[in-house]
């Protein structure tokens, strides 16, 4: 495998997929899925630089960092509050999709990633308010990258697939309009708050509140009756995954190897290999 950059995200709702659009937008790849693609999913090997995107792997990078010197991750965090209260693509008739109980699990999958040089954690608020400083950031950190336009100017050169147009509700100039939105959607967070518990600690420690004075916001509120579309995976669910993640990591492991990892796409592609391409769309702006 070439180099790789891969986009996780806190929760669902988490900015992934503006993340991915601004990479493969703004900077030079030689290919790039389409839209949601796992890190353990192979690509065609000619890609010399690829950029892929699945909100939910956090669990799963520690170990690929290790084993695969060409692969650098962004985290993308968003205040939890925004996350469960952000409505999703408009195919699921503007259900909430995220809640604490996700972003909880992937925030403690990454306190063991944070010293590791190529894990890069962007934030979601910073990134809609100052996109060219985080493109500068990421320009520093991984050094292969090359840059084409700047993140400011994405809407104007993005070629996004459907998919992704349909997740962004379409292509339009970045903005903070939806950074503090939860106070728009308070009975969600209250429902939220009456599911997971107060997380006030983890707000103060990630600076987006100076105290838990917040909550008076929900001292004489009633919690909403709407349940977030994504849950919790269970226990029987998570020991399932752990079993095949091991085969997961040897395959990995092995497409680090070039000669593997040609034979290896060949095979598991079903001998045609799927190229990555970008298609343009009329969208209004």
């Amino acid at each position: 495998m070439g180099k790789r950059v891969h986009i996780i995200g806190c929760s669902s709702r988490s900015g992934t997929t503006l993340m991915n659009e601004l990479m493969v937008t703004c900077f030079q790849f030689d290919g790039s899925a389409e839209h949601e693609h796992s890190i353990f999913r192979e690509y065609d090997p000619v890609f010399k630089t690829f950029c892929s995107k699945r909100p939910i792997e956090a669990e799963v990078i520690k170990p690929l960092l290790h084993i695969d010197e060409n692969l650098w991750v962004i985290y993308m965090l968003r205040d939890p509050r925004d996350v469960v209260s952000s409505c999703s693509h408009r195919m699921n008739n503007g259900a909430y999709m995220g809640n604490l109980g996700l972003w909880l699990e992937q925030q403690e999958a990454v306190k063991e990633l944070v010293d590791e040089a190529r894990f890069i954690t962007v934030r979601y608020e910073d990134l809609v308010i100052d996109p060219n400083r985080v493109q500068s950031r990421l320009v520093e950190l991984i050094p292969f990258l090359q840059k084409k336009c700047d993140f400011s100017q994405y809407h104007l050169n993005a070629r996004s697939s459907e998919k992704s147009i349909k997740a962004l509700n379409g292509i339009r100039k970045i903005n903070s309009n939806n950074v503090g939105s939860w106070k728009r959607h308070l009975p969600q967070v209250a429902k939220q708050l009456e599911c997971y518990g107060d997380i006030s600690d983890e707000l103060i420690q990630l600076g987006y509140e100076e105290s838990n004075n917040w909550m008076k916001e929900f001292s004489s509120l009633e919690p909403g009756s709407v349940v977030a579309t994504v849950e919790e995976r269970k226990f029987k669910k998570k020991l399932s995954k752990k079993f095949i993640r091991y085969k997961q990591y040897v395959l990995y492991w092995l497409n680090t190897y070039p000669s593997l990892n040609r034979c290896i796409y060949k095979l598991r592609s079903g001998g045609s290999p799927k190229k990555y391409i970008f298609v343009s769309y009329d969208v209004n702006l």
